[in-house]
């Protein structure tokens, strides 16, 4: 099982790494996430298998700052990912007490996911 999820999660990083230099065309799924609360916030984004999970991006947002993040959705295999539904990722904004929310979503398919992170709850909005 652990060896799976090793290859699982080597190909996801050698995607990570090759694709955003390759070729601008790539289709991307996109995350737009605006902080709207007095503090800064964190944005987590990992490939879960199971009982497993693989950190892909962890990124601060300023006080009233947003980050857009783009991630490839045609990675090698992907195809494979579906069938087996092992395409899974988890998108987490937390701040210094915990987590606020969470979306899973497929690292495979593209859409817009939009976050506005408020006072008390987070807005989310995927966009296919």
């Amino acid at each position: 099982m652990n060896q799976i999820f090793r290859i699982i999660a080597g190909a996801l990083a050698l995607g990570a790494l090759s694709f955003p230099s390759v070729a601008q065309d790539e289709e991307k799924a996109v995350m737009l996430i605006q902080n709207y609360r007095n503090e800064v916030v964190k944005m987590d984004f990992s490939y879960v298998f199971r009982d497993y999970s693989w950190k892909l991006v962890e990124h601060a947002i300023d006080i009233d700052g947003d980050l857009t993040y783009k991630f490839p959705t045609s990675l090698p295999g992907c195809e494979y990912l579906v069938d087996w539904d092992i395409d899974n990722a988890r998108l987490t904004i937390s701040n210094a007490n915990g987590v606020i929310c969470t979306k899973d979503v497929s690292i495979c398919e593209r859409r817009t996911i939009t976050v506005e992170v408020r006072s008390r709850v987070c807005y989310m909005k995927s966009v296919d």
